[in-house]
């Protein structure tokens, strides 16, 4: 009789395993700390097998080193008897280095003795991709991005708003990560409240809310912007606790069906920054006719045009290199990679005059994957030379804030065979716009797989020392604003002064940017730096001139 329950308990194990979609069942005998986990499970996340002795320490190491304390008092709890069951929201590494958001339900079973005997539940994968996002049941941005390319072929009037939640690493940090997510779960159901009928709610990104908008006119968008950031402000409450939350938001309203949906979708993101960072919370909203992110028609004529050559195989652009050496031999390190774009009738066009609103259009992610495989190959071929060389390649929020960029990149090194370990990613500064949790996982993420990570134009704009303490970085820039006058700027001296040495506490490298001549190098000796970049070595050159240098 015993063998036939067991078989048929068995049976009933993989039917279950069989048909949960993307979650995992598990059962545990704990006194013979002996499992059986679904072979989904096992080959996702790349366990050892369908059976297991101590399986919940082989899950525990898979799982992020901030959330084993509150997943492992659970589980102490529920064998204890203390609590009837486990429900825990924690991250999970994959086979491939990713870290996957995961919840865990399970109930102890006990024998006639009252002791645990069994224990036995199920795990959802959050990281699965699906239609539906499962931390707040709202649809996802696939079905977001779907919609809006329905209204564009019945040509209706697009009216869209992004919300984002400012400073929402501070409520993870407050109340703990399972909380935070739960912030979200009420918020979603809050906005569908509100909202009803009037609009759709979507899940993007991060901690991003896409609403597609029934109503078009702004006096109807500010009300309605209004009623959500004053429920999110005062209605939502956790375990008794009140949360204050609070919101910016960007919308677009457009009748120009001729727009790709990414690029109606950035002019919300534009319009979600300013609302950030420049206006305190206010909805900004961009119509047709008043694109933000431009302002004469000239330069509307170079952004379209732009598009045009990024979509044609990235016509007119190319790539620059500026090396930079050791701040004690000399010796060459590495090179940045810096793009370049030259059209006629415009000519060579500055970079620091389309680079800043061209990483906040949706056509950046391609032209970024262009300027890495390129990077790639020439930078390979230096390698048989140096084989310690190092290229750093900006990295900006259109491409770190997509959740294809992973794939991408990683695909990108293995066809152009380029080792990760030789290339450095430079964070710009609206990359520090993203939320500190999901930076700190992008970064884990990319330094799983060997690559180097720095902070760019460090000490200006949204840098903090924050960020040397929370992210996991290798280094920091300094920018050249606090070098340009070094000799004879006391307050300049003190700042980098305190900058490097703080790096160096931190075991941080410093690269220093903005050395134009041998005063200046030789000022900087007085000071903790790793690496000088700047016009007194070279100016930005392409691959011929730079291999022509003289300390190459």
């Amino acid at each position: 009789m015993g063998t036939e329950v067991s078989n048929l308990v068995e049976k009933m194990f993989d039917a279950f395993a069989m048909t949960s979609g993307t979650s995992y069942v598990f059962m545990c005998d704990i006194k013979k700390n002996y499992s059986k986990w679904s072979l989904k499970a096992v080959e996702y996340f790349g366990l050892p097998g369908e059976y297991m002795e101590d399986a919940g320490g082989i899950w525990e190491e898979r799982m992020h080193p901030e959330d084993r304390v509150i997943h492992h008092k659970q589980i102490e709890e529920a064998f204890s008897g203390k609590r009837d069951s486990v429900d825990a929201e924690y991250r999970v590494m994959d086979k491939e280095g990713n870290y996957v958001v995961c919840t865990c339900k399970g109930k102890v079973i006990r024998d006639d003795a009252g002791e645990p005997a069994y224990f036995a539940g199920t795990i959802w994968n959050h990281g699965v991709i699906d239609n539906i996002d499962p931390a707040t049941n709202l649809y996802n941005q696939y079905e977001f991005f779907h919609a809006l390319e329905l209204l564009k072929g019945k040509k209706q009037p697009i009216a869209i708003m992004v919300l984002g939640i400012k400073r929402f690493s501070e409520i993870n940090e407050i109340y703990g990560y399972t909380l935070g997510n739960k912030v979200l779960r009420e918020l979603a159901k809050k906005f569908m409240s509100i909202l009803k009928d009037e609009s759709w709610v979507y899940r993007l990104d991060g901690t991003r809310y896409g609403i597609i908008c029934n109503v078009r006119d702004d006096k109807s968008l500010r009300e309605m912007y209004q009623s959500l950031q004053n429920m999110a402000r005062h209605e939502i409450t956790l375990q008794g606790e009140k949360v204050t939350v609070d919101l910016c938001g960007g919308a677009v309203v457009t009748e120009n069906y001729g727009l790709d949906v990414h690029d109606i979708y950035a002019k919300a993101k534009y319009g979600l920054d300013a609302s950030k960072n420049e206006k305190h919370g206010e909805l900004v909203i961009v119509h047709d006719d008043g694109n933000i992110s431009v302002n004469n028609k000239e330069n509307i004529e170079i952004l379209n045009e732009i598009r045009n050559c990024v979509a044609n195989q990235c016509e007119g652009f190319y790539l620059c290199y500026q090396p930079f050496v050791s701040s004690i031999s000399e010796k060459l390190l590495g090179m940045e990679v810096l793009l370049r774009w030259k059209k006629e009738p415009y000519g060579n066009v500055p970079p620091d005059r389309f680079i800043p609103w061209l990483e906040r259009d949706a056509c950046f992610f391609d032209l970024g994957n262009w300027i890495l495989e390129e990077a790639f190959k020439e930078g390979k071929k230096i390698l048989t030379r140096y084989p310690d060389f190092v290229i750093n390649i900006n990295l900006s929020y259109a491409q770190l804030e997509r959740s294809e960029f992973r794939k991408c990149l990683v695909e990108l090194l293995e066809k152009t065979a380029f080792p990760a370990r030789n290339l450095c990613l430079e964070l710009t500064e609206r990359c520090r716009l993203l939320d500190l949790t999901f930076l700190r996982n992008e970064i884990i993420f990319l330094k799983s797989y060997g690559i180097k990570v720095v902070l760019d134009d460090f000490g200006t704009g949204f840098s903090s020392l924050n960020l040397l303490r929370e992210l996991p970085i290798d280094g920091i820039k300094i920018d050249r604003g606090f070098v340009s006058d070094i000799t004879t700027n006391c307050k300049n001296q003190s700042i980098v002064k305190a900058v490097t040495t703080c790096a160096k506490e931190l075991d941080l490298n410093v690269c220093v940017e903005g050395i134009e001549d041998e005063d200046m190098k030789n000022f900087m000796g007085n000071f903790n730096s790793s690496s000088y970049q700047g016009y007194y070595y070279s100016r930005p050159v392409g691959m011929d001139e730079f291999k022509q240098l003289s300390f190459y």
